[in-house]
């Protein structure tokens, strides 16, 4: 017979198979994440800073892992003005626990962030993740 000599689908080698590929899966998608606001840092540091502000926040929990465990995230809305325009954006980022998140985002409400802003176009804007860490220091 043709599967003779494959494992069950409730084998242990198929388990552990199933485990290692969604632990590297997750740690790539961590990687690409942090290689992509690396990257969007190092691009937007010429761009002209604005004053602006976080407004509302929320937290939500995502997509389950591939351990059933839920991923928790935030996202918080901040707003600038740019020669008399008011312009806003989102800041997301992933959370411990959905306290965690609630927490950050009652620090960070109504307080004053420095945006920065694409000269060419005035609605694309970015928070470095230093500028919210000094926020929270």
């Amino acid at each position: 017979m043709i599967l003779d000599g494959i494992p069950s689908l409730d084998s242990w080698e198929i388990k552990l198979t199933f485990l290692a590929v969604g632990a590297a899966l997750i740690l790539l998608a961590a990687l690409v994440n942090f290689v992509w606001r690396k990257f969007q840092d190092s691009r937007t540091e010429s761009w002209p800073t604005a004053q602006g502000h976080f407004a509302l926040g929320r937290s939500y929990t995502g997509t389950p892992g591939t351990t059933g465990s839920r991923i928790v995230r935030m996202e918080i809305a901040y707003y600038y003005s740019v020669e008399g325009n008011y312009y806003g954006g989102w800041h997301r980022c992933a959370a411990g626990t959905e306290q965690a998140a609630d927490d950050l985002i009652r620090r960070l409400n109504g307080k004053a962030i420095d945006v920065r802003y694409d000269p060419k176009k005035l609605a694309n804007s970015w928070l470095p993740q230093s500028a919210i860490d000094a926020l929270l220091r």
